[in-house]
């Protein structure tokens, strides 16, 4: 009699341990696995995944279903979306379901209104998963110019750069004037595409001739003196180049 008594009490133990550890992995119905995010599932827009501004997500597509909704709050009328990959479809929709935009490409520019709700729609027919960001700028936050990857130009005086590396490269000088001009020289590097933006990075010389042809190349741009400049430069070859700002089109920085 005291076994059976026995036997009961440690089955009911059991019984209620086991009920504990169900509920406490019951996310009720929230993100599948491997899912990063806060939100729903990604099934429907009604459970979207929710994204947060300036950080990467990684984000799985459900098991039996090609698509994955996401949502975000706009920070700016102006946003961006970022991502890992781009042979996907990607919709953008306003919080009444409508239509707003159909993102080609990864960087895309998209005009919003701040404070309001939008969805996204993901389609893919190979990738299981996804990377997105969105944020207000047209780089995602690692390729931002910072300390470790900027040179400081010196007006009219060249920088000579090496290229070791296929990270994108920085440049910021301040304008001593308000006519501006960019000087390169390609070294062994000859593929090497500029990029002018302002101190809020937006872009003021926007898809200048590349030098693909190694050849000097100079661009000129109104700018306001005392301002803070960046050039972005693309690289897709390794190797020298060398880069100068002033405000003469026709003189180049002086030979070092």
């Amino acid at each position: 009699m005291k076994n059976n008594k026995l036997y009961m009490m440690v089955t009911l133990f059991f019984g209620i341990m086991l009920i504990f550890s169900l509920v406490a992995c019951d996310d009720g119905g929230g993100n599948k696995p491997g899912n990063d995010t806060g939100g729903g599932d990604g099934y429907t827009r009604e459970n979207a995944i929710e994204l947060s501004e300036n950080i990467w997500s990684t984000v799985n597509f459900p098991s039996d279903s090609k698509e994955l909704w996401l949502k975000f709050t706009a920070t700016s009328d102006t946003l961006f979306i970022h991502m890992d990959y781009i042979n996907r479809k990607v919709e953008l929709y306003d919080s009444s379901g409508t239509l707003r935009n159909a993102v080609l490409y990864t960087d895309q520019k998209l005009s919003v209104t701040s404070g309001q709700l939008y969805y996204v729609k993901v389609s893919s027919a190979v990738i299981p998963s996804i990377q997105i960001l969105f944020n207000s700028t047209i780089f995602p936050p690692e390729k931002l110019p910072n300390p470790g990857n900027t040179i400081e130009l010196t007006a009219n005086t060249w920088a000579n750069v090496t290229q070791s590396d296929y990270n994108d490269r920085w440049f910021k000088f301040t304008a001593a004037s308000d006519h501006q001009v960019i000087h390169y020289i390609p070294g062994t590097s000859t593929s090497t595409s500029i990029t002018v933006f302002n101190n809020g990075l937006d872009a003021v010389v926007t898809n200048p001739q590349n030098p693909f042809d190694n050849k000097f190349h100079t661009w000129n741009f109104s700018a306001a003196s005392g301002q803070v400049y960046y050039i972005y430069a693309y690289n897709t070859y390794l190797g020298t180049f060398q880069i100068g700002v002033n405000d003469d089109y026709y003189n180049p920085p002086p030979s070092q």
